[in-house]
């Protein structure tokens, strides 16, 4: 079986520590890619030495991106790529041994235009870090199964896809960066819909396995959440849909209580199913999952713009 030559695109911003460690798992790779794809977002030039010191083992190219915002480094990434595939990862990422090989392997014998593989979570012992995975994972696996196993929108995840660069080239498919909102990017599920719109399809590769270190506090969590929903409404208006990111009938706060406390014990266990922690533990990231999910809700429907304080309560800022 022909293997075709891939790049690793690894975006960063200002977490050298981060991009050392995603790098040390590039150089255990069974496969390894072409070239790694350094592509630094942040303030400073932190990742450059990082850079530097893994070129003895790895064919890097080191980018400085200015403008802010993954969009622009990804668009960078498929500009300067010079391999059929285009793989991406975050620098908070560690690849499996066999992330490139899966990747290349099931790309040779595959037609379709880009893979998705499955992410697990690398920090499993925070509960905050458990909520935003297991909800993350819940509505991933969710959208996979309601479309027959084919990825959708949703599921276009850029910390763990490989590209067929041509492709998406050919069919001008570019990141938007409209879709980033201070540091909180939805360009992605954007370009999900836009595959969606140029007929592109992908697959679900669950042996291209990435570890994914989350967030462990609370109020950047909700902060996330919050500034998603505003997101989710973007993406609602430019590709005209109707409730598919909310339900409506929760906006009320006193309905969105009742709801909680009367599916509580069925959602405890969907979106928990698989998190091995004391019980106190899944408690506590259960909570953390409604918090999550009511201060998205008042994300999506605040009109007041952007802002960094909010009322979960009422919705209002």
């Amino acid at each position: 079986m022909i293997k075709q030559k891939i790049t690793l695109a690894i975006l960063t911003k200002n977490r050298p520590a981060e991009l050392t460690r995603c790098l040390r798992s590039v150089i255990r790779q069974t496969v390894q890619p072409a070239r790694v794809l350094i592509i630094d977002n942040g303030e400073t030039y932190a990742a450059k030495p990082v850079a530097e010191n893994f070129r003895v083992k790895l064919h890097i190219l080191y980018m400085k991106e200015t403008k802010p915002g993954t969009a622009y480094g990804r668009n960078t990434a498929l500009t300067y790529c010079t391999t059929p595939l285009l793989g991406f990862t975050d620098d908070d990422c560690i690849l499996h041994k066999n992330w490139t090989k899966e990747a290349t392997r099931a790309l040779s014998g595959n037609k379709v235009s880009y893979i998705i593989g499955r992410s697990l979570l690398m920090n499993r012992h925070h509960p905050v870090a458990a909520a935003s995975y297991h909800h993350h994972t819940y509505w991933f696996n969710k959208k996979l199964q309601s479309s027959g196993g084919i990825p959708t929108a949703f599921n276009f995840d850029t910390k763990n896809i490989v590209l067929r660069r041509d492709n998406f080239l050919q069919k001008k498919l570019s990141f938007d960066p409209n879709f980033s909102i201070r540091g909180v990017d939805s360009s992605d599920t954007d370009m999900g819909f836009q595959t969606i719109h140029a007929g592109i399809t992908g697959a679900y590769i669950p042996k291209m396995i990435v570890s994914h270190q989350e967030i462990t506090h609370l109020l950047p969590l909700l902060k996330k959440a919050h500034i998603r929903g505003k997101l989710a409404l973007k993406l609602s208006n430019k590709w005209s849909l109707t409730n598919e990111f909310v339900d409506p009938a929760q906006r009320n706060f006193l309905l969105f209580i009742i709801k909680a406390l009367q599916h509580a014990p069925h959602e405890f266990q969907q979106y928990l199913r698989g998190y091995h922690a004391p019980v106190w533990h899944k408690y506590t990231a259960y909570l953390y999952i409604k918090l999550m999910e009511r201060t998205y809700m008042q994300g999506y429907y605040d009109t007041s713009g952007e802002t960094e304080h909010f009322d979960l309560a009422n919705g209002s800022v």
